[in-house]
């Protein structure tokens, strides 16, 4: 699931017996963009099922086996993952007029694909 909102967009990975396999690729990643208040319920219906939800942060500009690295153990930490993803604005205060290299969307896509 994807979040957009703000500072930050969140990316929650679901288990894999949650995934349906007929599901093509578009539809797979555009059913995990949700809006704040969706995010926030499904938030409370893990705790309340006492799911462990891990959650971390970051730019993910230019993935590399690092960002991976880190994001597979912060997975194997709980039973949900969400990740935080920078918007374009927040990472040019952070790092400067060129940064970006690739677009919000496009990050947000690479995670989704990666998280799925």
């Amino acid at each position: 699931m994807i979040l957009i909102t703000g500072i930050i967009a969140a990316i929650v990975y679901l288990s894999l017996k949650e995934k349906l396999c007929s599901m093509n690729q578009i539809s797979r990643l555009q059913s995990k963009i949700l809006s704040f208040s969706t995010l926030e319920n499904q938030l409370k219906k893990w705790r309340k099922a006492n799911e462990k939800i891990v959650f971390t942060n970051g730019c993910f500009d230019l993935i590399h086996f690092g960002h991976i690295d880190y994001l597979a153990k912060a997975r194997d930490l709980g039973n949900r993952l969400v990740v935080g993803l920078n918007t374009d604005a927040s990472i040019r205060r952070l790092k400067g007029s060129s940064r970006p290299v690739k677009d919000e969307q496009s990050r947000l896509a690479l995670l989704a694909e990666w998280l799925s």
